[in-house]
């Protein structure tokens, strides 16, 4: 979808940026309600190693990907 918006709007820049786990409202509700236990077993494991991001960590990259702006029309970019 990315690369398609990027090839038909030339006048934008588009990024595809992935931004980790980030720790938010909804990783505690995937944590506390997740019928999925496998899904619920993962979130846990990232919260007990603390691998999730503070949201303002993984926007500072986001934000520094963009101002370097190497980065091609569409492109996956992840954290």
């Amino acid at each position: 979808y990315f690369r398609v918006l990027a090839e038909e709007k030339k006048n934008i820049k588009v990024l595809n940026y992935s931004p980790g786990p980030v720790e938010t409202a909804m990783i505690e509700n995937v944590l506390e309600e997740a019928i999925n236990k496998n899904l619920r077993e993962v979130f846990t494991s990232f919260k007990n190693q603390g691998t999730l991001l503070k949201p303002e960590v993984t926007a500072r990259k986001c934000v520094a990907v963009l101002l370097a702006a190497k980065f091609s029309p569409g492109e996956h970019v992840d954290y």
